[in-house]
């Protein structure tokens, strides 16, 4: 078996990668921590331990999104547990910010896991076998593919834990959530705290605090995320747009302010993020 490091190196040079057979949880001497966003079905027997201060055990047709910087560690495993993962690197993960894995994203940090019933397990299992496919092939278009294939296996994901967890606590009783709902209707003409602190009637300050409280980040930094995901799908889908029709529709007065804070979030410009990732 390959080592944690070997796994990582594979990770960081395929950007999207599926690990098959896996048998075993990464580590058992210390809590193991990813920078990476990990998608995770459960094929055959169990394995229990933490997420974070949480227990959890993970048995057939349970799947998991894992979001990076959590804290897995495992205290038992059967001998016939098998997994399949979709990994994404860090980087790649940065780049791309599926607005699915965006949207609900709040659910998988609080519970990371739910369970599948046989007919949606058959459909996930499909899509994960042709990410599979598509991984291991040496297609021009690989990347975009897998990019394409991980929004449909999210969606798909996301729809299914909507039907099952029907008795979850609502997300949209947590402020996180009803926040996702204010930006993605406001988010075009404003860009700043106060304006949704004052649609939720609180200071800006406990707004923020709050939010903190449920995600790990502020107010701010959902605000600039969600805004940098649509120019990204933007500047990656919509290849007839110029940046300047982008900047217009995200609600920036001009060019030159979009490039500013797409960059300053990004570390490149909005044309350079648009020749990374359609390059090739």
């Amino acid at each position: 078996m390959k080592s944690i490091k070997d796994v990582e190196a594979i990770i960081k040079q395929n950007g999207i990668t599926v690990i098959d057979n896996i048998t075993s949880m990464p580590s058992y001497n210390e809590p193991y921590v990813s920078e990476n966003l990990v998608y995770a079905l459960c094929h055959k027997g169990h394995s229990s331990g933490s997420y974070d201060t949480q227990s959890i055990y993970y048995s057939p047709m349970d799947v998991a999104i894992i979001y990076p910087r959590h804290a897995i560690s495992a205290n038992d495993t059967s001998d016939d547990f098998l997994v399949t993962l979709v990994v994404v690197s860090a980087e790649v993960f940065k780049i791309i910010a599926p607005q699915q894995i965006f949207k609900n994203r709040f659910c998988y940090e609080l519970k990371p896991s739910f369970k599948l019933d046989e007919k949606q397990y058959a459909d996930i299992e499909k899509i994960v076998d042709a990410l599979s496919v598509v991984d291991k092939s040496k297609i021009k278009s690989r990347d975009q593919l897998l990019v394409n294939l991980l929004d449909v296996l999210v969606g798909l994901t996301d729809h299914f834990r909507e039907q099952n967890c029907a008795d979850e606590p609502a997300a949209s009783t947590r402020l996180s959530q009803r926040l996702y709902d204010a930006i993605a209707d406001n988010y075009r003409q404003h860009r700043d705290v106060d304006f949704y602190a004052n649609l939720f009637c609180l200071s800006s300050k406990h707004f923020s605090t709050v939010v903190k409280q449920e995600t790990g980040m502020p107010a701010s930094y959902w605000i600039q995320q969600y805004i940098i995901i649509q120019a990204k799908q933007m500047l990656r889908k919509d290849l007839m747009a110029t940046i300047q029709e982008i900047a217009y529709y995200l609600g920036f007065s001009d060019q030159t302010s979009f490039c500013r804070y797409f960059k300053r979030e990004t570390g490149m410009t909005p044309l350079e993020y648009r020749k990374k990732v359609n390059a090739g």
